[in-house]
């Protein structure tokens, strides 16, 4: 997913720039980040008080914990 948003941002950026400039540019940056920063922050479990394994076995799919 990173990939993809990088190589969105190089392509969008000139577009900015010549709509109206770098704060345009680095405005429409600064939101991307942050919806970025908040998706993360819900999605992302909380791993305090948990062990390497029960971590793990969060991550794991039902098919994934069969097979392991």
């Amino acid at each position: 997913m990173g990939k993809l948003g990088g190589f969105i941002g190089v392509f969008t950026f000139p577009f900015f720039m010549n709509w109206h400039g770098l704060p345009a540019a680095e405005g429409a940056v600064a939101i991307v980040s942050l919806l970025g920063l908040t998706v993360t922050a819900i999605l992302l479990p909380e791993p305090k008080g948990k062990s390497l394994e029960e971590i793990s076995e969060q991550a794991l799919s039902p098919g994934e914990k069969i097979a392991a």
